[in-house]
């Protein structure tokens, strides 16, 4: 998690799992994800604003490590490596 920046960011240097590549070349937009809020490991970028429509100080205010969260993919940028997530999409 980033606080200054109020998201959480994907780290793709976990793909030189085979079977995760594999994975993500397959994903499109709109898919539904389950996963488990981290703050180490493989993590989906969800910005500040998708958390809640009211005002935040940071992500802790609506989410907490260990909680597990519903997320539909927003945005795939393949060639950045870059996954935009929004837990509020998949309400």
């Amino acid at each position: 998690m980033d606080l200054e920046e109020g998201r959480v960011r994907l780290s793709m240097a976990a793909t030189e799992n085979p079977e995760l590549w594999a994975f993500l070349k397959r994903l499109r937009a709109g898919r539904r994800l389950a996963g488990t809020v981290a703050a180490d490991g493989i993590e989906g970028l969800v910005h500040l604003s998708e958390l809640s429509a009211g005002a935040l100080e940071g992500p802790e205010d609506v989410v907490r490590v260990g909680e597990e969260i519903t997320v539909v993919v927003t945005v795939i940028d393949r060639e950045r490596r870059w996954l935009s997530l929004s837990p509020r999409a998949a309400t």
